[in-house]
């Protein structure tokens, strides 16, 4: 047997069981308030862990994040987590529910509000399947994916974070199906380094940037999304962005439909653009080429 649950410690709150253990389950939602430094539940088992119907409020100002698990099997449903405090000095906290390591986790019907960097980030080698969460108001995302983290992320609501709604980078490869992600400071769903994965069937809506800007080497997937009223683009390819989009519905959105950048060479099939300025900015060079040209015919012929 482990260590026992210790919320209140100052470095960190450790739990290890070798059973499925339930913590504070009861009909109605138990409500943990603490100002510890670091962490307020680390679960760093081998074997599982869950919490169900537990809401947990960081009430300090110490650095920490909410929850936090690097290995075993981890089990979050119906709980809210909220107040995460972000530490610049210590680059430490700020996330309301941390996942990495190896660990295997399932989060399903929470909610990770005001929290000071994200949501729920999930790092390392972990393994994740987020279901119907609510995250928002957070400084950061709502959900991010780094180094080469993987699952599913489905049905989730990323709405009025301070960044991206969701954002895949480094090597992660999620597949991300049917998710809200609206009124986001920067990108509904953001792709960066060398991410891959697929997002299928989201709504990326009133973002205020693009609905799905990939950029770096990023090559994802995008299938059936529907990206409108974002303040820049729909769907976005940067840098030396690749990737397939297929079937997407971009429409009324504030610049470009769908962008392309100049080295970027995705795959384009079936999409439906409307209310477009233009579809690349390749597309744009040549048109201002070809006006220089003929400008230039012009002037040989009038004056020479």
């Amino acid at each position: 047997m482990g260590q026992p649950i210790s919320g209140a410690q100052s470095d960190q709150a450790s739990l290890g069981m070798a059973q499925v253990i339930d913590v504070l389950k009861k009909q109605g939602t138990t409500t943990i308030a603490c100002d510890a430094e670091r962490v307020v539940f680390a679960y760093e088992g081998g074997g599982r862990f869950r919490l169900v119907k537990l809401s947990v409020i960081h009430s300090g100002i110490l650095p920490a994040n909410i929850i936090e698990a690097n290995s075993g099997i981890i089990e979050l449903e119906d709980c809210v987590f909220r107040g995460a405090v972000w530490s610049e000095e210590k680059k430490l906290g700020g996330n309301g529910v941390w996942l990495h390591g190896v660990v295997r986790a399932t989060v399903r019907n929470c909610r990770c509000i005001d929290n000071a960097v994200h949501g729920i980030h999930v790092s390392e080698h972990a393994q994740t399947l987020l279901d119907s969460n609510i995250c928002e108001r957070n400084k950061g995302n709502g959900i991010s994916y780094f180094d080469n983290a993987g699952g599913t992320a489905q049905n989730n609501t990323c709405r009025n974070n301070g960044c991206h709604g969701i954002e895949v980078c480094d090597k992660a490869q999620p597949v991300l199906e049917g998710n809200n992600c609206e009124g986001n400071g920067s990108n509904g769903i953001y792709y960066g380094g060398n991410a891959g994965g697929t997002a299928r069937n989201n709504v990326c809506r009133n973002n205020n940037k693009d609905g799905i800007s990939v950029s770096d080497q990023a090559q994802p997937l995008l299938e059936g999304n529907t990206c409108e009223v974002n303040k820049e683009c729909g769907i976005a390819f940067r840098g030396k962005a690749g990737g397939t989009a297929r079937k997407n519905v971009c429409r009324n959105n504030g610049t470009y439909g769908i962008f392309l950048d100049y080295d970027v060479k995705p795959v384009l099939e079936d999409n439906f653009s409307d209310k477009t300025k233009q579809e690349s900015a390749l597309f744009g060079c040549l048109v201002l080429i070809f006006l220089l040209a003929i400008i230039a015919a012009l002037v040989w012929y009038f004056f020479f």
